[in-house]
């Protein structure tokens, strides 16, 4: 039987948050407190960076902390990275939100594939599923993508910079092309 990894956590030197320690290094957490102080709100890391190896147990072994003490505690923020959809899963998803029938200057990938996308502020790759292209028009060359975890459209420049989300696979085009 293996041992467990030796791992501290604390309250943080900064305000609402915890820091959590081992082997493989820190990790920070920021939490709120609820208005009547019995709550906290633990606050997930964003899903656009990596999140380091010791992620979950991090973040489970800080919410029995924070339990020890008597808080009750809830999680917030992005919620837990699930297991990346395969090219399979993509595909029925993202065909179950295509709205038909698809405007002709609209070319359909026949299965999404993910891509790296740059972010436009210059922050690190949007991974998403490249789902069509636009072929004709003043936005020629634009892609539209999916995003698995907000489940939502998005644009991307023709140079394949991400440029946002804007909803529905129909909201998406409707607001691109005002189709």
């Amino acid at each position: 039987m293996t041992e467990p990894t030796p791992f501290t956590v604390a309250f943080g030197k900064t305000a609402r948050t915890l820091e959590y320690r081992d082997g493989v290094g820190l990790v920070m957490f920021t939490f709120d407190i609820s208005s009547d102080g019995r709550t906290l709100f633990l606050e997930h890391h964003g899903v656009r960076k990596a999140r380091p190896s010791n992620y979950e147990e991090a973040f489970s072994r800080s919410k029995r902390f924070l339990q020890a003490r008597g808080y009750k505690v809830e999680e917030e923020g992005v919620a837990r990275l699930p297991v990346p959809l395969t090219d399979k899963e993509a595909a029925a998803l993202i065909s179950a939100q295509v709205i038909l029938p698809i405007p002709a200057f609209v070319s359909l990938i026949d299965t999404p594939v993910r891509a790296l996308f740059e972010d436009d502020a210059g922050a690190a790759p949007w991974s998403l599923w490249l789902v069509a292209e636009l072929k004709s028009g003043s936005h020629s060359g634009h892609k539209l993508v999916f995003d698995e975890h907000t489940r939502q459209f998005g644009v991307t420049s023709p140079k394949g910079v991400f440029l946002g989300f804007w909803g529905s696979f129909r909201q998406t085009l409707e607001a691109l092309c005002g189709t």
